[in-house]
């Protein structure tokens, strides 16, 4: 291991949680709807999700995107609100759908002695704390950054700032893992090594990231 490295954050939802989109077969069973019923895809098939490409193209938020299906299918989760929309979705135990690579991960990382971190967004506002003292994952990271508690949302550059001085690392020695582009390209301006996750090929991405920590940043 190169010295370089001395903490990892992960973005949470992606690189830990699996995506809302891998988990919308399983909800249409649970909700009784037809199959594909549900047919936004995000990043699995962006040309059939036009709300998902404004959200790359920066004309939306993730919000925006979230409340919007959150609507859609309000009859049937009782509430409008992404709360409601990802309790639905990640109800069960934590096996279901929190990453394996993303625990292996975690427990290599712990191995080496680094410091780890949540940085996310929406936390609290999306899942709640009572759901999230129910996750390991959760309790065995070192620190939580979480926007909707900061009141500071990535791509903010402050919002990295919050991060470094948490972590109390210099900025080159943070790996940081998430799976939006425009929060890779402000955690590179930040000066984080900053690694894209792809949803789509997850060990593959944290093999990425594990070449990283054994070469250094």
């Amino acid at each position: 291991m190169s010295p370089d490295i001395t903490a990892v954050a992960f973005d949470f939802g992606g690189p830990v949680l699996v995506t809302p989109f891998e988990r919308l077969r399983w909800l249409e069973r649970q909700l009784q709807l037809p199959e594909m019923r549900l047919d936004w895809r995000g990043p699995f098939d962006s040309h059939g999700d036009p709300l998902w490409r404004q959200l790359q193209a920066r004309q939306i938020t993730e919000r925006d995107y979230w409340h919007r299906r959150a609507e859609e299918v309000a009859e049937h989760t009782g509430g409008s609100t992404p709360r409601e929309l990802f309790g639905s979705l990640y109800s069960g135990p934590a096996e279901q759908f929190v990453r394996p690579e993303a625990v292996t991960f975690l427990d290599a990382v712990h191995d080496l002695g680094l410091a780890t971190a949540i940085f996310t967004n929406d936390l609290r506002d999306f899942q709640g704390e009572e759901w999230a003292r129910r996750i390991p994952f959760i309790q065995a990271v070192d620190i939580i950054v979480d926007g909707s508690i900061t009141g500071v949302l990535k791509p903010d550059p402050q919002s990295y700032a919050l991060l470094i001085a948490a972590l109390d690392r210099k900025p080159a020695e943070i790996l940081y893992i998430d799976d939006q582009p425009f929060n890779v390209e402000a955690g590179r301006d930040a000066g984080l090594i900053a690694v894209w996750f792809d949803v789509t090929e997850p060990e593959e991405s944290y093999q990425r990231a594990r070449d990283i920590i054994t070469r250094g940043g």
